[in-house]
């Protein structure tokens, strides 16, 4: 801003105009209030909690969740625990029947008082610590608990007698594991290395626009050179390993930009030809540098074919992104159903023959080339790193979900609610008339 703006008066008055005019308290004050406005949350909740194991006679009625994390900088680990029961039914003027909902909330957070994250001291803080601290009576009242994927929490909470056959599965981290096997990014040994391979060089398209502004500002330009209103322009989705779906979501902003991305990229390539660190990558080879490798302009951007690949990949990450986000999101989504959906992606869409719904890329960067036509593509027709991801999606979902979960007995839960096809739960309207699984 110039100096001349600030001088004059018009400018002046219309600043004051944001001076406060009220006495804040102190901070002290503030710390206070919170912690009063958390401890009658509590009692609230404990309330409710009473009367719900009241009504249910002291039977099970509370499901509880354990997740827990290390800061890899400061190696401090953290735990949470999250309280998950049935509200009261709410009739809905459109049906006929009232409708169960599911009440998730937040009941425990904070540093794991141990040093080490061992199967023992889970059990001892979770015992004498959280079910004491949030006043749970007794373990008959619990339903169930589902740690996450990490084998010590599966470990502490089996040493607990009365709750160790309700230890359960966390459907969420076996999906995401399953999908990151399938598409060969997690093990040691990479099972789809083709697949990894192409979302790598998705990656590297991301990261230059990071990295080299003028790039990602061609794509922005490119869009609303095309009549795309500010509001509604993309930006590529970065990489995030915490972030669940994001191979989904990046790889399918970039078949979307691809009329932008192309032609950018060739641009980018020509006034930096001789540019032999446009990015740096993580290292990925054995003994490789910390600091990451560096990536030629000239090794950026995808071919034709790496293209029409991704299509197919984006296609078949979209089923699980859709299960995923209805898992985690739809209050009417229980257990059993989220099995029913998982059953019916390894059942169905992982079948070798399958069909797949394939997007085609649009031939430019309108707002109506947004609604992408539909092709389907008969399974012996798919690329090899499609089939193999399909092959090793079936056989991880399998093995987490089914084969090894902790009480296959809950199984029977899965049948009893089936009352109407898997697609009729999720929370997107593009598979309710879809053929994506036939």
């Amino acid at each position: 801003m110039s100096y001349n703006m600030t001088q004059k008066i018009e400018f002046r008055t219309y600043v004051r105009g944001y001076e406060p005019k009220a006495a804040f308290p102190h901070s002290s004050t503030f710390a206070r209030l919170g912690k009063c406005i958390f401890l009658l949350q509590k009692d609230e909740r404990l309330q409710r909690t009473d009367l719900l194991i009241a009504q249910f006679g002291g039977k099970a009625c509370l499901g509880l969740q354990l997740d827990m994390w290390t800061d890899s900088e400061t190696h401090t680990v953290y735990a949470a625990v999250t309280q998950t029961m049935c509200i009261d039914p709410t009739e809905d003027p459109g049906s006929t029947a009232a409708q169960l909902f599911l009440q998730s909330e937040l009941i425990d957070f904070d540093v794991f008082p141990e040093t080490a994250k061992t199967g023992p001291n889970i059990r001892k803080w979770f015992a004498e610590d959280v079910l004491v601290r949030n006043k749970i009576p007794c373990l008959a009242v619990i339903s169930g608990v589902t740690p996450d994927g990490a084998a010590d929490g599966q470990c502490g909470l089996a040493l607990i007698p009365d709750i160790r056959e309700k230890v359960d599965t966390c459907l969420l981290h076996q999906l995401q594991r399953s999908v990151l096997y399938s598409i060969g990014l997690a093990g040691k040994t990479s099972k789809n290395p083709d697949a990894k391979h192409l979302l790598r060089k998705h990656n590297r398209v991301v990261m230059l626009s990071r990295q080299a502004l003028a790039f990602g500002k061609d794509v922005k330009k490119a869009q609303t050179a095309a009549g795309v209103p500010e509001k509604n322009l993309l930006t590529l989705e970065t990489t995030a390993v915490t972030r669940w779906g994001n191979q989904y979501k990046q790889v399918s902003t970039n078949c979307v930009l691809r009329s932008g991305i192309d032609p950018s990229l060739e641009k980018y390539q020509q006034n930096n030809r001789n540019n032999k660190e446009a990015i740096v990558e993580n290292d990925e080879s054995e003994g490789g540098s910390k600091v990451g490798k560096a990536v030629a302009a000239s090794e950026i951007g995808l071919d034709t074919l790496e293209w029409d690949q991704s299509q197919e990949i984006e296609a078949f990450l979209a089923y699980p992104y859709d299960i995923k986000e209805t898992i985690e999101h739809a209050g009417i989504c229980t257990g059993s159903q989220a099995l029913i959906l998982l059953h019916d992606l390894k059942e169905k869409c992982c079948r070798a023959e399958a069909k797949l719904e394939v997007k085609e890329i649009p031939s430019s960067l309108s707002l109506a080339q947004r609604e992408r036509a539909v092709l389907l593509r008969e399974g012996e027709d798919l690329h090899s790193m499609t089939t193999t991801a399909r092959s090793v999606m079936k056989e991880e979902l399998h093995t987490r979900a089914f084969e090894n979960r902790p009480s296959n007995s809950r199984l029977i839960q899965c049948f009893m609610s089936k009352q109407q096809d898997a697609k009729e739960y999720l929370s997107l309207n593009h598979f309710e008339n879809s053929s994506l699984c036939t």
